[in-house]
């Protein structure tokens, strides 16, 4: 998909080129016997005209490749019919990218947040727009990307960087968004398998596979 969006960015640069450019470059060859440089004016709306090409290519690859990484794709083949709920609650805000690369659930603060399945904690700590959180890594599924779960907005950890936690094992307490009790659940898959080691690696949409949650965890969300 995103090779395919890339392609679609040059065939439009290229297009708009063939629109506007060229015949604004014949044009000026046309008077190239009355005048042996382009008046001032004529510069600078050219000038003016490739800037705008230039806009409109960054702006339709960012809006076309971009998505690619946040949610489309395979399914991924990995074992979840063993996971246990990190934690269950009502849906809060589904997953929708760009915006939410993860599932809310609405659990009271201070609910005990476990490991889905066999882990090593990637990191625990800050992490920038989702507070207080925790990565856990759980393993390569089929194609070699690394399989991990991310934990935001927790009120307290219980685990750090490195150690391997087990199946159920308690890693934190939900806590609270905006003022909202929620616990914000991610699944994504990283291409540098283990190499995970920050929150800058868990949200780089370069080499991130970030899938809807709940397509694995649906039977955690409750009414």
């Amino acid at each position: 998909m995103k090779t395919l969006g890339i392609k679609a960015t040059f065939i439009l640069g290229e297009s708009i080129i063939n629109v506007f450019v060229k015949p604004a470059q014949h044009a000026f060859l046309l008077n190239a016997n009355e005048t042996r440089f382009m008046r001032r004016g004529q510069l600078k709306e050219t000038i003016l005209l490739l800037a705008a090409v230039a806009a409109v290519m960054v702006f339709f690859a960012w809006f076309v490749t971009t998505p690619a990484a946040v949610g489309e794709g395979p399914s991924p083949q990995f074992d979840f019919s063993e996971a246990e709920c990190p934690v269950s609650g009502p849906v809060a805000a589904g997953f929708l990218p760009p915006q939410r690369l993860g599932t809310g659930f609405a659990a009271p603060a201070g609910t005990r947040v476990v490991a889905p399945f066999n882990a090593t904690v990637a990191f625990a700590g800050e992490a920038g727009g989702c507070g207080n959180a925790v990565e856990l890594f759980h393993g390569l599924d089929a194609e070699g990307r690394g399989v991990y779960t991310g934990y935001c907005f927790l009120s307290e950890t219980f685990v750090q960087r490195g150690q391997s936690v087990s199946r159920g094992q308690p890693i934190g307490l939900s806590g609270k968004r905006g003022g909202t009790p929620e616990l914000y659940l991610k699944l994504h898959f990283f291409s540098g398998g283990s190499g995970i080691a920050s929150a800058d690696d868990a949200f780089d949409l370069t080499r991130n596979q970030f899938v809807d949650p709940m397509q694995y965890f649906g039977r955690c969300g409750t009414s």
